[in-house]
C-alpha cells in the first residue's frame, strides 16, 4: 500500500515536472549596441543562443576591425585631420536578467524596465529644460549643441566604417573556415 502511494506520487511529480518543462522559457535580456545604448527584450532560449553566438564572433574580431577602421580613417584626406573616435564604438553585449515560464509575468517585467528607462530619460530632459538662460547662455548652448552634433556625426561615420570592416572580416573568417577540411 505504501509503495503504491509512493509510486503514484512519484509518477505524478514526474508528470507535473515534464509538463512544466514543455512550456518554453522566456528570457528577459538586456542588450547594448555599438552606441552603448541599452535596450530590453524578451527572447526564447534559441534566439538568445543565436544572438550570443553572433556577439561572441563579433567580439573575437573587434580589435582587428577597430585597427582596420582606424587605418582607413587615417587614409581618408578629410577624416585624417580629425581624431578617430575610438570610444564611440563599443562591442555589443547581451545579458540575461531573468527567465520566466509565464508570458504575462515576462511582459510585465519588460514593461517595468522600459518604463524605468523612459522615466530616467524624462527626468534628464526635465533637468535640462528647467534652467533659465540669458541670450549669451543660449548662444553658448547652441554652439555646444553644434559641436555635439558634429562629434556625433563623426562617431556615426566611424561606426559605419567599423560595421563594414567587421562584415568583411567575418566573411573572410567564414570563407577560411569553409575552405579548411572538416577534420582539421
Amino acid at each position: 500500500m505504501k509503495r503504491a502511494v509512493l509510486l503514484t506520487i512519484f509518477i505524478a511529480s514526474l508528470a507535473s515536472s515534464s509538463f512544466a518543462q514543455l512550456k518554453e522559457k522566456i528570457l528577459l535580456v538586456k542588450q547594448t549596441d555599438r552606441k552603448k545604448q541599452e535596450s530590453y527584450s524578451l527572447m526564447s532560449s534559441e534566439e538568445y543562443k543565436e544572438e550570443e553566438k553572433e556577439i561572441k564572433a563579433e567580439s573575437r574580431l573587434h580589435m582587428k576591425a577597430m585597427m582596420a577602421t582606424e587605418k582607413e580613417w587615417r587614409k581618408d584626406e578629410d577624416l585624417s585631420k580629425k581624431t578617430f573616435p575610438r570610444s564611440a564604438i563599443a562591442v555589443r553585449t547581451i545579458r540575461v536578467i531573468t527567465t520566466y515560464r509565464d508570458d504575462e509575468q515576462a511582459h510585465k517585467k519588460l514593461a517595468y524596465y522600459m518604463d524605468k528607462d523612459a522615466r530616467a530619460a524624462e527626468k534628464k530632459a526635465e533637468r535640462n529644460r528647467g534652467r533659465r538662460r540669458s541670450n549669451r547662455d543660449q548662444e553658448r548652448e547652441a554652439r555646444a549643441q553644434e559641436r555635439v552634433a558634429a562629434r556625433e556625426a563623426l562617431a556615426e561615420q566611424a561606426r559605419q566604417m567599423y560595421e563594414n570592416k567587421l562584415t568583411e572580416l567575418a566573411q573572410a573568417a567564414e570563407d577560411k573556415a569553409a575552405a579548411q577540411p572538416e577534420g582539421q
